[in-house]
């Protein structure tokens, strides 16, 4: 077998051609570059220098290793890969072709709610199999996450009452409001973000007044039907038995802390 370019390497040796420059130790360098942040600075700008010519070489280097990867890895896979592409292909051209047939002001509830996160899907695994195209299988896991909630999402809609679909759609504010108090989405500064801010918090106070105050948690929206005062996904995923969960849990395992699992599927809008 084709052994890979050897990219480490490359940025070992680089790293001792600048220790050498610089006539000091990384280590030493740490320690001094904490008191002095002129030194830091002399360092930063020399390491950069050195980097610069020689940024060609390292690029033919990993474009090397690129095509390694695709001929070697992902070539075997390549028919796999052109048929999830040709079901994804199809799909989007389902639902171009249900948005146009039916409006908006014609849609149910329900029928808004699966569109929405029928393109979520069709996103979602779209950047799934860029990720494993590129080498990156725990990206990947982790959008499979969002994947599969929008999954359970939708086969729970399909189960539920209308009313239940009308909560889901409105819980969009109440969500966004939840994520703006915590700092998880950030708005660009100045008066359209203030706004912005008003009027989440506003439709979430009337979303909250409508439908309880469960709307103001994740997955609020189902609380009424399923008789619970705090719902989690793994209710959700309980009521659609699927029996994915051992999956679900591997893959939230390995998403970084801090993601918050109901925002990419509010109502079919990735953040």
């Amino acid at each position: 077998m084709v052994e890979p370019p050897d990219t480490a390497a490359k940025v070992d040796e680089l790293m001792a051609l600048a220790e050498r420059r610089l006539g000091r130790s990384r280590g030493a360098l740490r320690r001094v570059a904490d008191d002095e942040v002129d030194l830091a600075i002399r360092v930063g700008t020399s390491v950069a220098d050195l980097l610069d010519d020689h940024v060609q070489e390292f690029a033919g280097l990993r474009r090397d290793y690129r095509a390694w990867f695709c001929e070697e890895r992902i070539g075997p896979l390549q028919e796999g890969f052109d048929a999830v592409d040709l079901v994804l292909e199809v799909g989007q051209y389902l639902s171009a072709k249900v948005m146009r047939a039916v409006s908006p002001t014609d849609r149910s509830p329900r029928l808004e709610s699966l569109i929405e996160l029928h393109a979520l899907s069709v996103l979602v695994s779209n950047e799934t199999i860029d990720l494993l195209r590129g080498g990156w299988p725990a990206a990947a896991e982790a959008r499979w996450r969002t994947l599969h909630e929008a999954e359970v999402i939708a086969l729970f809609l399909t189960k539920a009452p209308q009313s239940v679909s009308r909560r889901y759609l409105d819980s969009f504010a109440t969500d966004m409001h939840r994520l703006l108090r915590r700092r998880l989405v950030r708005l660009p500064p100045g008066r359209a973000a203030t706004t912005l801010r008003r009027q989440f918090a506003e439709r979430s106070e009337r979303a909250a007044t409508e439908h309880g105050v469960a709307m103001t948690h994740p997955y609020g929206w189902a609380a009424r039907w399923l008789r619970k005062k705090r719902v989690t996904f793994a209710d959700l995923e309980k009521r659609v038995a699927l029996g994915a969960r051992p999956m679900s849990q591997q893959a939230t395992e390995s998403t970084p802390a801090g993601w918050a699992p109901s925002t990419p599927c509010s109502k079919g809008r990735t953040t």
